[in-house]
Order: C-alpha cells, then sequence, then structure tokens
C-alpha cells in the first residue's frame, strides 16, 4: 500500500517505460501520478540463450530499462523514478510463449495452454531511481530492485470451436500467450495461485511494497 508514502512520491517525476494499457490502468490503482513513455527495445533476445524462462523474462524488462535509460539521457531528458515490466507464459519452465504474431498462432498458443492444464505467467519488473550527475551531466541509477512473480494459471479444456471463436474476437492479440484474464478469457479460467493483477500484467502489491521500501530507504 502506498498510501503513507504519497505525498514523497509527488516529489518524483515517475516513467512507466510501457505501452500496456493494462500496467496504466493496474498503476493508476495504486493513485500513483505518472508519465508513459514506452521503451523501444524489441523484446527480440534469443530465447535459447537462458537456462530458464526466469532468467529471460528478468533479462529482457532489464534491457527495456536499459534503452529507457539512453533515449533520457540522448534527449536530456529528466525522471526519477523509472519502472519496466515484461510478462510471459512459461510452459513447464522451458517454453516461452510471449505475444501472438497473427490468428494461426494465436490459436497454437491457446491450444498449447489448454492442453497443458496449466502454466505460470511470468511478470518481471523493474523499479529504477535515477539521478542526473552534475560533472558528467548523466542520468544515472542510484537504486535499483526487480521483482519477479510467477503465478499458476489452470484452464478449462478448451474445444477447437472456442478457441478459435475467441481468436475471431480480437482479444488474444498483444497479450502474452494470446489471452487475458480480464476479458473473455476470464471464463478459461477456473482457478489461480498468485497474483491476480500479474496475470494482467503487473503484480501490483509487491510492486506497492518495494517502492514503499525504496522511497523509505532514500
Amino acid at each position: 500500500m502506498l498510501l503513507p508514502i504519497l505525498d514523497k512520491l509527488k516529489e518524483h517525476k515517475i516513467v512507466l517505460a510501457s505501452a500496456s494499457v493494462n500496467r496504466k490502468n493496474i498503476l493508476e490503482k495504486a493513485n500513483l501520478t505518472f508519465e508513459i513513455s514506452p521503451s523501444t527495445f524489441e523484446e527480440n533476445l534469443p530465447h535459447s540463450d537462458f537456462p530458464t524462462t526466469s532468467d529471460y523474462v528478468v533479462k529482457t524488462s532489464e534491457m527495456k530499462l536499459v534503452h529507457k535509460l539512453q533515449e533520457y539521457n540522448e534527449k536530456s531528458l529528466d525522471a526519477s523514478i523509472f519502472i519496466v515490466a515484461d510478462t510471459i507464459i512459461s510452459l513447464n519452465d522451458s517454453e516461452i510463449l510471449e505475444k501472438p504474431q497473427d490468428k494461426e498462432h494465436a490459436f497454437m498458443m491457446l491450444r498449447r495452454i489448454s492442453d497443458a492444464g496449466s502454466h505460470e505467467v511470468m511478470t518481471s519488473v523493474w523499479i529504477a531511481f535515477a539521478k542526473r550527475n552534475v560533472e558528467s551531466g548523466m542520468l544515472e541509477v542510484t537504486q535499483k530492485k526487480n521483482i519477479l512473480d510467477k503465478t499458476r494459471v489452470h484452464f478449462l479444456p478448451l474445444s477447437d470451436e472456442v478457441i478459435k471463436a475467441y481468436v475471431e474476437s480480437g482479444e488474444p492479440f498483444g497479450k502474452a500467450g494470446g489471452y487475458g484474464i480480464q476479458g473473455i478469457a476470464g471464463t478459461f479460467i477456473h482457478k489461480i495461485e498468485g497474483c491476480y493483477y500479474s496475470v494482467w500484467g503487473f503484480p501490483l502489491a509487491s510492486f506497492c511494497r518495494e517502492l514503499t521500501d525504496m522511497i523509505n530507504q532514500q
């Protein structure tokens, strides 16, 4: 809960480096004032370079932070808190499902998810405090923390007919694994173990706890 530190946060310019409407909506629930400036990182790291899916999502989110800091330095922009995140679907901690590229890809993902019965939604968030160095003129990170949330989601068995209809609805696109728990796909899910908001794309409670700790250390 951020209520005790909201006044302190007003002293900071906060940047959410994400184009995700879900993340914007979730952060607004915490009464944060922030601006949106999506990261330009292409999220194209080779999956095979990482021993686990956890390593992959943490590195991808970290690279989003690196690119955003570089951009702010190149454009001489200022901000004191950066928030970046990345969400993937992990099947058996070995197969990574990100956003579907087309209808066929979305169908394939949902077929795999349904057949597996359950999967993990992994969301990695980086919070970075930054300050401009007077001598170098560069914006430098003074404190940063990572949050890695793993929430297990259990799907009901889905028929091809249901999957095709869902794909045609357009909802799968722009979402990791090709579904959104807050939409029609909520009817496919009979149980989750973990953070509901993390399945949306942002572990709100864990984020609030870590940001509170970081502010109190300033």
